[in-house]
């Protein structure tokens, strides 16, 4: 068996049934596909055994304990030489196994390789690319737009030692490519090669889990943080919004306070402070700061327009 499956499933079978279709539909066919039942109350076997697929099997949990659970327990049951994740409300595209297998069987170095994947919402969708090359100072700058858990494939061995915390309330898909980045080489297919489904209010990365999520993320990673200014920096201004986000004005100040303290030269932090750190304050700072990072790459790239032929 080449590759291992795993997909954590509660309820929502329609869209399960569209995960599931789209690792039928692969063009590599040397793979077993792991359906972890998270506690459903749908009837999730009748899913499965509409294919009649012996590649498929049901493992049942006996109540719900969260995605990050139910694929560690995928990992551990997997007989694949690689494993790859798959939510139940996204879908591969037909290339995907093989493409990502060829991309690590090319270099025994790489632990793992990630593709790049299509974000598709109800009014738009936008092609995320993995940043080349992954590592792990980089990925130490917090989570990222362009990291999910279905861009992964990695190999069996260390995907059963480096598992998802089962701690976390969110960001689970980016620790785990941290501390991957930290054992091993990652390699990078920017081809698209999964579809991401957003649906209002249906992913843990949303609302107050994903604010509080970020606060627990920093303390996990704390002392590897502090060992750069500007990451620190840029964590520091992360903590803040996630405090004022949850309402914890106070909170907030003390962390851009102790921000000013370790780098009293950036005036922008004085303002914030001084505002008050309300969610107005924090709209209109992080326009500004938005604003000024476009004129900063703008800036950088204007030498190159006047450039005459060579």
């Amino acid at each position: 068996m080449l590759i291992s499956v795993i997909i954590p499933a509660r309820d929502r079978t329609a869209l399960l049934r569209r995960a599931i279709g789209s690792v039928i539909g692969q063009t590599l066919t040397d793979w077993e596909l792991i359906v972890v039942d998270d506690g459903s109350e749908a009837d999730v076997a009748a899913v499965i055994e509409r294919w009649d697929d012996p590649r498929i099997r049901l493992i049942r949990l006996p109540e719900p304990s969260g995605a990050p659970v139910a694929r560690n327990r995928g990992v551990l049951e997997s007989a694949g030489e690689f494993v790859t994740f798959l939510d139940s409300d996204d879908e591969y595209l037909s290339e995907k196994l093989q493409r990502q297998l060829e991309a690590i069987t090319a270099d025994p170095s790489l632990g793992c390789v990630m593709c790049g994947f299509v974000e598709l919402t109800e009014t738009r969708s936008r092609v995320r690319t993995p940043r080349d090359p992954v590592t792990y100072t980089g990925l130490l700058h917090g989570p990222q737009n362009w990291v999910t858990t279905g861009q992964l494939l990695v190999r069996s061995s260390l995907a059963r030692q480096v598992r998802f915390d089962e701690a976390l309330p969110a960001y689970q898909d980016w620790d785990l490519l941290v501390r991957l980045a930290d054992s091993t080489h990652i390699g990078v297919d920017p081809e698209p090669l999964l579809i991401k489904h957003e649906h209002t209010g249906s992913r843990i990365y949303s609302g107050a889990r994903k604010h509080e999520a970020v606060i627990t993320v920093r303390s996990k990673y704390r002392s590897q943080v502090a060992s750069s200014s500007e990451t620190d920096l840029a964590w520091h201004i992360r903590i803040a919004i996630a405090h004022t986000e949850l309402g914890q004005i106070d909170q907030a100040r003390r962390e851009i306070a102790d921000a000013i303290r370790k780098y009293p030269t950036r005036l922008g932090l004085y303002l914030w402070y001084l505002a008050g750190v309300s969610r107005p304050t924090l709209r209109v700072f992080l326009r500004i700061r938005y604003r000024t990072r476009r004129v900063r790459r703008y800036a950088a790239e204007l030498p190159a327009l006047f450039k005459g032929p060579r």
